[in-house]
């Protein structure tokens, strides 16, 4: 019987973002700054990236190939009586679809979280602004399945999946990153090798090419996938090789 197992990975962090409300394209162009971290509860590692917002050259945001992504700046990160400066690197970006340059970040190996911590972050930025945000660390057992669909509705083929989650007395300052998995076997030479695909929840025609879409970061506590989306990709599995050698 072939196999294939789904998962909805969702990553927990808080973000700190400010807009402008009525935003309108053709408005005066007012800069921004965004301050996104993540705290890992199971490792030292916690992550920082601090951007900007940016004017395109036309009402296409993914026009814009300048790296909005903020260098040089000041950060740290404050639990109680502690402080622990993060130091700044990059990494080779895997979408390149917008931006070519590295992605710049923030980092210390040195904070192992405790549920309840209260943790702040500061940000000076190389300009003299300032960005502060607070939160409270939530339990580990942190959400809960809440009324989602069960299995694929395969006798709906143009509708939509629901996956839905619940806090388990978790701060409401979260920030939610979903992520759908189908994880499979591929029979190479005879052994079977763990493989991962992820499944992207639209897609973006620019320039007549279709980039894939995956859900942005968001107090959402639930997201929806187009199940013609999740069978096209099943499909596109099976079409990439011997469909036999799938499970």
């Amino acid at each position: 019987m072939k196999k294939i197992l789904f998962i909805l990975i969702i990553i927990s962090s808080f973000a700190f973002i400010s807009c402008e409300e009525g935003f309108e394209p053709t408005t005066e162009f007012k800069e921004d700054y965004v301050m996104f971290g993540i705290i890992n509860g199971d490792s030292t590692y916690q992550s920082v990236v601090i951007s900007k917002s940016y004017q395109a050259e036309n009402f296409n945001p993914y026009s814009n190939t300048v790296d909005p992504d903020i260098q040089g700046a000041a950060v740290k990160i404050q639990v109680g009586n502690k402080e622990y400066l993060l130091r700044d690197t990059s990494v080779a970006r895997a979408d390149q679809s917008q931006y070519l340059t590295p992605q710049y970040y923030y980092y210390t190996n040195e904070y192992k979280p405790d549920v309840g911590d209260v943790v702040s972050i500061r940000a000076e930025l190389p300009n003299g602004k300032i960005l502060t945000s607070t939160t409270k660390l939530p339990h580990y057992s942190l959400f809960f399945w809440a009324g989602d669909d069960d299995v694929l509705p395969i006798d709906k083929i143009y509708s939509q999946v629901l996956f839905k989650w619940e806090l388990n007395n978790a701060s409401e300052n979260l920030v939610f990153l979903p992520r759908f998995f189908v994880h499979y076997l591929q029979n190479v030479n005879g052994q079977e090798i763990k493989k991962t695909k992820e499944i992207p929840v639209s897609f973006v025609n620019a320039a007549g090419i279709l980039l894939e879409k995956f859900p942005n970061a968001s107090g959402n506590k639930f997201v929806l996938y187009d199940t013609t989306i999740v069978y096209n990709a099943i499909k596109e599995l099976k079409g990439s090789g011997n469909a036999s050698d799938i499970t």
